[in-house]
């Protein structure tokens, strides 16, 4: 038995036509993304506030900057208004091509209101990471909506798109500029992040250890006879900090108890205090040199963490239950003779920061050895 051999009506041209749209209609087709232009620049809004796009199919307009100085081609944008004078810190750390490779961007920030008319505020291709992303910070005034554009470098050539990452974080200037206004501390610690974007230097005040000239102030009255520790650790500027004894009702009226340029680690100040019960202390940080920026202050009666136990792991590792009283810097030193008073030195990962309430810490290096001694140690 024979079947009939079917052949399709339609000419091969057009059935070729048709496989042909087949395929096409396969392909993905890519969009630039919704904050390509400065028309459509996303709004950031807040003190902090984190975004992440692709740029990879984003455009450069016509009348548009080389941010940073750089060519670039596919810029992205954000618009941030400032609802008070402060510190605006903008990074693209975290930001990677498509092989998870830190993106090599430039950022810059602007005001205006049309692509082809803007001024420039303040711009950065290389933060000191090192790895191609970029940081910038800048004194923002209440009430300006500030344009931030972020690119590819096109610097070794055609810029490369990937996964734009976008940080901002504002500090808004305080009220404790001057002694009159001086903040008030409560409390056996605290910790808290402030700025001296906007803060002057007042006549008559002292230097607080070094060249200043842009101060804030606190007060601090000790409940309790012993020490206590004053912190700048992890301030984004070079700190000088200064305590008085006093009335405070003028400079002049001020004592001098202590003051610190660089005790702490990264240019910041450290105090070890002998406070007095009932006796109230003034305190002034200043940015050496006139530096203005983020910085944080940390007080405890004594250090700001102890040790509550420590427990030898199977593996000759040591595990380290700490308490802190306060979300401050910590350092954590260990030595293997307790009776040689020197050889303290840094636990490898030993730097905690930020630490708050009980934790657990596990030291490593004390494998292999029969004795390990620890302290914890204002950083």
């Amino acid at each position: 038995m024979s079947y009939p051999h079917f052949t399709p009506s339609l000419p091969k041209k057009v059935a070729l036509g048709i496989l042909v749209a087949v395929c096409l209609g396969s392909v993905a087709v890519m969009a630039a993304p919704a904050n390509d232009n400065f028309s459509s620049a996303s709004a950031l809004t807040g003190a902090s506030a984190t975004d992440t796009v692709s740029n990879v199919d984003a455009t450069k307009e016509s009348g548009e900057d080389n941010h940073a100085g750089d060519p670039g081609g596919l810029s992205v944008w954000w618009t941030w208004t400032a609802e008070s004078d402060g510190l605006l810190t903008l990074s693209t750390t975290g930001s990677v091509d498509e092989f998870d490779a830190p993106l090599d961007t430039v950022l810059a920030v602007y005001t205006g209101v049309a692509v082809n008319d803007l001024s420039a505020v303040v711009s950065n291709d290389q933060d000191t990471t090192g790895t191609g992303t970029s940081f910038a910070q800048l004194l923002a005034t209440s009430g300006v909506t500030y344009y931030i554009a972020v690119d590819s470098s096109a610097s070794f050539g055609a810029p490369v798109g990937g996964t734009v990452r976008l940080t901002l974080a504002f500090n808004a200037a305080g009220n404790n500029d001057n002694l009159a206004d001086r903040a008030a501390l409560s409390g056996t610690h605290d910790a808290l992040a402030g700025t001296n974007v906007g803060a002057t230097r007042e006549s008559g005040e002292a230097t607080h250890g070094g060249t200043g000239g842009a101060s804030v102030w606190w007060e601090w009255t000790s409940s309790f006879d012993g020490p206590v520790t004053f912190s700048t650790e992890g301030s984004s500027i070079d700190t000088l900090m200064a305590i008085y004894e006093g009335t405070g009702d003028s400079h002049a009226s001020l004592s001098l108890v202590a003051n610190d340029d660089d005790s702490g680690s990264n240019l910041t100040s450290l105090i070890l205090l002998t406070a007095e019960a009932g006796k109230t202390y003034i305190i002034a940080i200043d940015g050496k040199n006139g530096a203005v920026g983020a910085f944080n202050l940390c007080f405890s009666q004594g250090l700001p963490a102890h040790i509550d136990a420590i427990q030898r792991l199977g593996d000759g590792s040591c595990r380290l239950t700490i308490t802190a009283s306060a979300a401050c810097r910590l350092q954590i030193e260990a030595k293997a003779d307790l009776a040689n008073p020197s050889g303290w030195a840094r636990v490898p990962l030993g730097r905690l920061n930020d630490v708050s309430g009980t934790i657990q810490f596990t030291d490593s290096a004390a494998i292999g050895q029969d004795s390990r001694f620890y302290r914890i140690v204002a950083p």
